[in-house]
């Protein structure tokens, strides 16, 4: 691989301002980041409750100021660097009050990355990106690297550079929001797996959410796509380094053919059957991977090999019951159309299973129209639950059988009562989990609890 063109670390010290919005993880790594650089630091949150207190006082002890509870009256002082946390929006009132008032403004994630010294690996993508980092974690130490996952899992980009012992490499996921906030991060390679509807409560319409994606490749070395975003019409002037395809377009170097994967830059082909992960999302995921390893100089063939023993992680299309015939899934990660409508075609189409769906949440306000062809081939009914069941109840009431119910409880007692022997009673909700639960991991902790606890049987 070429030499890595990065941008140097941000000249601090005592002379310098850094206020830091948010308080979470993220936040306090960013504030933890700067002080260890030698410079003033304050530290900004709206929220005064009890976990905003207790967060203030273990920052004030390391030297930080902490502005609890701050309105648009009590203003900002001017800042030569504004760090937002991921959850604190640059449209909201104190992101663009820290835009008025500091003289650079970046995300989190940018300025722990500028103080990495290792290259940096990035993924991003509606669907896919936590387990293509988590995999690509695993493979780069399956391969006797030293590897940390960062970003929107794993450490936080500031609390990585804050470590002793930098690793050979950071695999960093890479949201939309954050990309949004990334402006001189060079990534020594990057991925973008696909870009499908979510989100379109906070941009202003589908193409701006593409571009947000599309973003990742002006800031990597070397960018790989798949074929589905390398054909948006928002990437026309993209030139991508690689373009890979689940589907087995020949014209893709990295492309999948039935159960094999065709990889022709590393002259390899190897066999999918040989894998843990299954569906033609996971064979994109791998790809992915394996893709991001050539463009960073790595030996594809052995971190297909590392890839072997990778696990995936909870809630994602886990299987938490297996009883009487009839299987439930946890898919609670699913939290826009694309990622149910993966779902639906893995346990209906390739499993052949007559499929029980329990959908509902927040409402992003998405189109949930590419699901709707799926429903009457695979979807025997459906339960909904949440902000979002009215919609979805009156969305899919023609096509096949809708209830909706008045708790996420009710949704999944009712499903386990309606389904047969060969069904699978599957939790993915297309929707965010916030109007019930605190997040998505709460949600499927929740339906694992009562199908376990319930010990369901057919009828």
């Amino acid at each position: 691989m070429t030499a890595i063109t990065r941008p140097d670390p941000y000249c601090l010290g005592p002379a310098s301002l850094v206020v830091v919005a948010g308080l979470g993880v993220s936040g306090q790594a960013a504030c933890l980041l700067a002080r260890s650089r030698g410079a003033r630091v304050l530290a900004v949150d709206e929220g005064a409750d009890a976990r905003a207190q207790s967060r203030a006082a273990s920052l004030r002890s390391r030297g930080v100021e902490v502005l609890i509870g701050w309105t648009p009256e009590q203003g900002l002082p001017a800042a030569d660097i504004a760090v937002l946390s991921p959850g604190i929006p640059p449209q909201g009132r104190l992101g663009q009050a820290l835009a008025a008032s500091a003289r650079e403004l970046v995300g989190e994630l940018e300025f722990g990355l500028r103080h990495l010294p290792c290259p940096i690996l990035a993924i991003t993508g509606t669907n896919g990106k936590t387990t293509s980092t988590e995999l690509a974690e695993h493979c780069l130490k399956g391969i006797g690297l030293k590897a940390i996952a960062c970003g929107n899992i794993g450490f936080a980009a500031s609390e990585l550079a804050l470590a002793e012992e930098p690793p050979d490499f950071a695999v960093a996921e890479v949201s939309s929001f954050q990309l949004d906030t990334l402006h001189k991060t060079r990534f020594a390679a990057g991925v973008i797996l696909n870009v499908t509807p979510d989100h379109w409560d906070r941009y202003p319409s589908p193409a701006d959410y593409s571009r947000s994606k599309l973003r990742l490749a002006a800031l990597s070395q070397r960018c790989a796509a798949s074929l589905q975003v390398a054909r948006l019409p928002e990437a026309a002037e993209l030139a991508f380094d690689l373009v890979f395809d689940k589907d087995g377009e020949p014209s893709c170097p990295f492309r999948r053919l039935g159960d094999v994967l065709i990889l022709d830059p590393a002259g390899i082909s190897v066999d999918l059957r040989d894998q843990p992960l299954r569906g033609g999302h996971n064979a994109e995921n791998l790809l992915a991977v394996l893709a991001l390893g050539h463009m960073a100089g790595l030996e594809t063939a052995a971190l297909f090999r590392a890839a072997g023993s990778f696990k995936l992680a909870r809630h994602r299309q886990e299987e938490v019951l297996n009883k009487n015939g009839i299987v439930y899934i946890n898919d609670s990660k699913s939290t826009n159309p694309d990622a149910m409508a993966q779902a639906i075609l893995r346990f209906g189409r390739e499993e052949g299973r007559g499929l029980i769906l329990i959908a509902g949440g927040r409402d992003k306000m998405m189109d949930f129209s590419i699901v709707s062809p799926l429903l009457p081939p695979y979807v025997k009914s459906i339960l909904t639950y949440g902000e979002s069941a009215s919609l979805l109840t009156r969305l899919w009431s023609d096509l096949v059988p809708c209830m909706s119910c008045e708790s996420f409880d009710a949704a999944v007692e009712a499903a386990m009562v309606a389904a047969r022997d060969g069904d699978a009673v599957l939790l993915s909700p297309g929707c965010a989990s916030l109007d019930c639960f605190s997040s998505y991991a709460q949600r499927g902790d929740r339906f694992t609890e009562i199908v376990q606890r319930s010990q369901p049987h057919a009828l």
